[in-house]
């Protein structure tokens, strides 16, 4: 396995080609993260921003960030943050929002039908739709803390960033891609349920 070590952050991959020309999602728990730990946001733009690698924040994802900040100094300097260079924004249209959400219910149902109706499936509305929007963009994929809320039925894990935390601890993020043919496995399970 290539390890590289850029001060504090440690990726399983010290070639990265494997994103080249693809967009990367970033979740709200990774993109909080950079936003709060400012070593670990250069490091992470030198590895992957080099990369011919689109860095993207979808607009529930943005929310998400924003969201709960009521004091203008903090609100003004994540807007800020979330208007630097090397992140794009992603439009929200009324008829890709259509296709968002029928992607996503049909992913919670087959998350569903896929942990045997546990009560707790793990994702949450703003995953839902980000699982869904990589669905759509089919050369996309999605970083994120929180690997459980893109459940390895559907989800391939391509890559793992290790943060070193300042008193030593790690806290990992997964490089995730949506899989067409698992997807569609878990879909001719789910509806059999319906014939």
């Amino acid at each position: 396995m290539n390890i590289e070590k850029k001060r504090n952050i440690f990726l399983n991959k010290s070639d990265i080609s494997f994103l080249k020309n693809h967009y990367l999602f970033l979740d709200n728990d990774f993109l909080s993260m950079l936003f709060y730990k400012n070593d670990f946001l250069k490091d992470f733009i030198s590895i992957f921003n080099n990369s011919e690698i689109s860095l993207l924040i979808d607009p529930f994802v943005e929310f998400e960030f924003l969201r709960e900040v009521f004091l203008p100094k903090q609100q003004k300097l994540k807007e800020n943050f979330l208007s630097e260079d090397f992140f794009t924004s992603v439009e929200n249209h009324q008829e890709v929002f259509l296709k968002l959400q029928e992607n996503a219910i049909l992913l919670s149902r087959i998350y569903a039908h896929q942990n045997n109706n546990n009560k707790k499936t793990g994702s949450s509305f703003v995953d839902l739709f980000l699982a869904a929007r990589s669905m759509l963009l089919k050369n996309s994929c999605i970083i994120t803390g929180n690997k459980k809320d893109f459940p390895l039925f559907v989800f391939d894990t391509l890559a793992v960033l290790n943060l070193e935390e300042d008193e030593g601890s790690l806290k990992s993020f997964c490089v995730l891609k949506f899989n067409e043919k698992k997807f569609s496995s878990c879909l001719l399970k789910y509806n059999k349920l319906h014939s």
